[in-house]
């Protein structure tokens, strides 16, 4: 009844999970992209956001934004960034507030995961039952 249901149902959560886990990515660099900069000014003209917001684009350089990645594990998939400072910007530091980026996007995203992942088990689920 439930021919190769394994493999067709772990290669539809692996993809699922690389492309939730893309949203993720997307909606990150999409929050830095709009953050309202209502911080402080600096001395070149650069807005920086205040504590609680994204963090604010840095035009002129790869930055935060064009540094999000993401990495498919098989089963499960990782969005990161390779910027040292991303982890001062997402959780503050004694002298900075936190400005969050990573946590929101999976927040604001998690009923599109949820809706993916479901949705690829159910597929191949069916698939499997032919």
């Amino acid at each position: 009844m439930f021919r190769n249901l394994g493999n067709g149902i772990g290669r539809a959560v692996s993809q699922a999970v690389t492309a939730s886990a893309i949203i993720v990515e997307n909606e990150a660099k999409l929050l830095i992209r709009n953050s309202p900069k209502s911080g402080r000014t600096y001395s070149k003209g650069h807005r920086a956001s205040a504590p609680g917001e994204p963090p604010a684009q840095v035009h002129g350089e790869a930055g935060l934004m064009g540094s999000i990645k993401t990495r498919s594990l098989g089963l499960s998939a990782e969005v990161f960034t390779g910027q040292n400072y991303a982890g001062w910007l997402e959780f503050g530091t004694a002298k900075m507030g936190a400005r969050p980026f990573m946590a929101p996007a999976l927040r604001n995203k998690r009923k599109d995961i949820n809706a993916k992942i479901k949705g690829a088990v159910r597929k191949a689920t069916r698939r499997a039952k032919r």
